[in-house]
């Protein structure tokens, strides 16, 4: 069986979920085999930072850290969201998982997964999906 949650790393809905549900399902169901788990992003237009938050998980994804990312960028929603420039913020995060933050950082600056965003908010737009969380 495979969760596909549709999500928005500034969505404080999304965040809830994160950081209250999610961690239940890891452990009776990820992390046991039961239930497969995929996620694709959906920034929406009124997250400023949704975007740039998107792109940071995908980068740590690049360095097989994208759920360490994506738990570090949900705890630290309040902090970065609020943030006239987050990227330092996304930086030190990646640093603290002691990804190559070199790489990292040219992933970020030279926008090498916009493809996967973009087919991300293709993938969301064509099942006609316009909030955050959906799960299905």
């Amino acid at each position: 069986m495979t969760l596909v949650e549709i999500s928005d790393f500034q969505c404080p809905f999304c965040r809830d979920f994160a950081m209250r549900t999610l961690p239940a399902l890891d452990s009776a169901y990820i992390r046991t085999g039961k239930v497969r788990m995929l996620y694709i992003n959906l920034p929406l237009p009124m997250h400023s930072h949704a975007w740039g938050a998107a792109e940071a998980a995908l980068c740590a994804g690049a360095q097989d850290a994208f759920w360490p990312m994506h738990d570090r960028l949900f705890a630290g929603q309040d902090e970065w969201g609020r943030a006239p420039n987050p990227s330092e913020r996304f930086t030190a995060y990646a640093a603290a998982l002691q990804l190559d933050v070199a790489a990292f950082r040219r992933c970020v600056d030279e926008d090498q997964v916009a493809p996967i965003l973009v087919g991300d908010l293709m993938q969301a737009t064509q099942n006609r999906i316009s909030s955050t969380p959906t799960l299905c």
